[in-house]
């Protein structure tokens, strides 16, 4: 059985190897992405099932990255999590493959957001 690759898009190295640890130790597959241009190349070279995306990036805003991504059709319903220090209103908010979480979250918070984003787009995982 395959297992679930999750592309973690974050500049901050203390937050992303938190947040690779903690998702790897709940079994899924981390790819780590520093900025837009990194993750671009990671989702060309990799199938990934789950975006975790910081919103503020050192080469662009995360929010502007996606609307971009978007616009490819492979990509279209690919499920994000959008995470930012505050709420931010953004185009992004009507696209229902996204959803919101603020940072700073508790460790349990960031494996119920990823297991409540699998469940609720009901990603599956296809066996290759």
């Amino acid at each position: 059985m395959s297992t679930l690759s999750i592309l973690l898009i974050e500049d901050d190295a203390v937050t992303a190897t938190l947040y690779k640890k903690l998702l790897s130790d709940a079994g899924y597959v981390i790819h780590v992405a520093s900025d837009t241009q990194n993750a671009t190349s990671v989702l060309s070279q990799e199938n990934i099932h789950l975006v975790l995306l910081d919103y503020e990036l050192p080469d662009a805003n995360g929010a502007e990255w996606l609307a971009k991504l978007r616009e490819n059709t492979d990509y279209e319903t690919l499920p994000v999590i959008l995470i930012s220090y505050i709420q931010r209103e953004t185009n992004i908010r009507q696209d229902k493959y996204v959803w919101f979480m603020e940072k700073p979250s508790t460790p349990q918070h960031i494996i119920t957001a990823v297991e409540h984003t699998i469940r609720h787009f009901d990603i599956q995982v296809d066996d290759a």
